[in-house]
């Protein structure tokens, strides 16, 4: 149906039923979008599991209305959107890293890409 293969935004919530947890996995995963997911169990070890293999930006455990919350990363994966808003990963949108290297004596180097002197290189002559 294409409320389960759509982005759907609003106060709807499709139900689908599954044979097992592996099922329900495979069938969230086997989508283009990946904005958050929600799981209600009791089972540590199903938590664990949606947590580490649902392909999503955020997962709730046993609530979907916990999502003001400017200390958490805001975001999702695959066709979601990339990159975060809120929280440390957040602010980290706002950097630019860059990478530096300063000859400070200015000396020519004999290779620039290699350390060596050419008397200290192997020629290639016995």
């Amino acid at each position: 149906m294409e409320i389960m293969n759509n982005e759907t935004f609003g106060p709807v919530m499709p139900i689908c039923r599954v044979s097992s947890f592996d099922e329900a996995l495979e069938l969230a995963n086997n989508s283009r979008y990946g904005l958050g997911s929600c799981l209600y169990t009791n089972d540590l070890a199903e938590t664990m599991r949606a947590i580490n293999e649902l392909e999503t930006g955020m997962t709730w455990i046993n609530t979907n209305s916990l999502m003001d919350n400017d200390a958490g990363p805001f975001g999702g994966r695959k066709m979601s959107g990339t990159g975060r808003q809120l929280g440390s990963e957040g602010l980290d949108q706002f950097r630019h890293s860059k990478f530096s290297m300063i000859d400070h004596e200015n000396i020519p180097p004999d290779f620039l890409w290699f350390p060596y002197q050419d008397s200290d290189s192997y020629s290639g002559r016995e």
